[in-house]
């Protein structure tokens, strides 16, 4: 007879028992002796773990916790909680939140293109702003120099009056500074223009680099994008085909470019931040309104030290099956 042998740890004994092959394969009882059970009751009796105030499981006394007469509590025996899991989860709520996640950072990286595309075009902005005041201090110039011709060329005829010539001068004179004076006027005017938007442009860029939101960054880029357009337009109708404002079409040429650039730049960047808007609301609408899933409650009782999950006891089953079998094994001796 094929004999095989079974070694069980319980509880840090180990128990051998011999037995032939085919009652193994009939039944998987397995029975031990009344040695090996006294092993098991020893090992036992050194580690209780059944509760008593002042000791612990070797029976030695502890310090009490309510050290200086601590403060009392009014704890109930019985303490449960519910076991739960988040049912979100099998509906999708990971992949929704990743995918949020994704949208956010997509916008974020659009809305500091778009702030960094409308500094650039608030820039291009200000050269054709300072462009257009060069030409109105050259104009204030010619002006003022003119109007000094005519006071200069008032005198002469004054000490001469009957000198034609120098009367045609005065007249000339005249005639120069009024020319002059509206040119003057006229490109003053290009110049607060052009500058009004160029200082638009430049309020709204920094306000679009230090906005804390993706959404904010789009709309002061956006605005500085536009601004920008309508100072290189002023520019551009300012500067015409005069060879000496060649310098005012240049800027304005180069505002424009980066204008467009910037509204692009803007409108990636306000339909990334509606894409993450979106994505945000669908992973807070996943599984919304089911709550929890409830596995189950779990109950310990501070008076008897009884820990149960939906009713039944929590703890080494066979371990306590083996206990009761060896206490009848050994009060039947």
């Amino acid at each position: 007879m094929d004999i095989r042998k079974i070694s069980l740890l319980v509880s840090g004994a180990v128990l051998t028992a011999a037995y032939p092959a085919e009652s193994l394969a009939q039944s998987s009882r397995v029975e031990i002796s009344k040695k090996d059970c006294q092993r098991i009751m020893r090992r036992h009796a050194k580690l209780d773990p059944t509760y008593r105030p002042g000791v612990d499981v070797r029976g030695k006394r502890v310090v009490p916790a309510d050290l200086n007469g601590g403060s009392r509590l009014n704890i109930p025996d019985i303490i449960s909680f519910d076991v739960k899991f988040d049912i979100r989860n099998f509906f999708g709520k990971p992949e929704a939140d990743a995918k949020a996640a994704s949208t956010a950072a997509i916008a974020a990286d659009k809305a500091k293109t778009a702030a960094s595309a409308a500094d650039t075009a608030a820039t291009s902005a200000e050269s054709a702003a300072s462009a257009a005041k060069t030409i109105a201090d050259t104009a204030k110039t010619a002006s003022d120099a003119a109007t000094a011709a005519v006071t200069k060329a008032k005198t002469a005829w004054d000490a001469d009056p009957s000198n034609d010539a120098l009367r045609t001068a005065y007249k000339t004179a005249q005639s120069d500074a009024v020319t002059a004076a509206t040119t003057y006027s006229t490109a003053l005017s290009n110049y607060n223009s052009i500058n009004a938007q160029a200082v638009s442009a430049r309020t709204n860029a920094d306000a679009a680099a230090s906005a804390s939101t993706a959404a904010d960054k789009a709309s002061y880029s956006s605005a500085a994008a536009t601004a920008a357009s309508s100072a290189a337009s002023l520019g551009k109708t300012a500067a015409g085909s005069d060879a000496t404002k060649a310098a005012l079409l240049s800027a304005s040429n180069a505002a424009s470019t980066n204008a467009t650039s910037a509204s692009t730049a803007a409108s990636e960047s306000a339909s990334a931040n509606a894409a993450n808007v979106s994505a945000h609301q669908s992973a807070a609408n996943v599984g919304a309104n089911l709550g929890d899933g409830v596995v189950g409650k779990i109950k310990y009782s501070i008076s008897s030290g009884r820990l149960t999950f939906n009713g039944k006891p929590l703890g080494n089953t066979e371990h306590a099956e083996m206990l009761d079998n060896c206490r009848a094994v050994l009060g039947g001796s």
